[in-house]
């Protein structure tokens, strides 16, 4: 193999469509991996494609199984993919517990982003905001969902 090669993973799921696609290089190994990058001076690489995951379970029609997510979350890193991108809001809640579960395996390999920011009452946004209060309790509870010890990427919605 030379050159360059784009991977695609499609899942159908009833009326929702998720696609994934990996650019790949090559090494003369001719075994395919991911263009690496930098952000800003934090010190972390991540993949050159990211995986947004708001579609998996938030936004787009019919949530995906639970199982075909997971095993979609994990075809992704098996295929080069380091960064995650999730946030409280989506669900509210249950993609951050999703992204935890099928990520736990890979934990050391890869970099996970979540926001915070939102107003959540009664399981829907209600809004944005920056208390210190609630930006405390968004981050607690975005290392419970995620089963993690340090979120790698913290994000501001506000």
């Amino acid at each position: 193999m030379v050159g360059n090669t784009v991977i695609c993973i499609r899942h159908v799921c009833k009326t929702a469509c998720t696609f994934a696609l990996f650019k790949l290089s090559t090494k003369q190994t001719n075994q395919p991996i991911m263009e690496k990058r930098k952000l800003g001076k934090s010190g972390l690489e991540v993949s050159a494609l990211g995986f947004g995951c708001m579609g998996l379970n938030f936004a787009y029609g019919q949530s995906m199984d639970k199982a075909d997510a997971i095993a979609l979350l994990r075809a992704a890193v098996e295929n080069g993919v380091t960064f995650f991108d999730t946030a409280e809001v989506y669900g509210p809640y249950t993609n951050e517990e999703l992204i935890g579960e099928a990520l736990a395996p890979f934990r050391n390999d890869v970099v996970i982003a979540t926001k915070f920011g939102f107003n959540i009452e009664e399981n829907k946004m209600a809004g944005v905001t920056s208390q210190p209060t609630r930006i405390r309790a968004a981050v607690e509870g975005s290392l419970k969902r995620l089963n993690i010890e340090a979120i790698d990427l913290l994000i501001s919605t506000v």
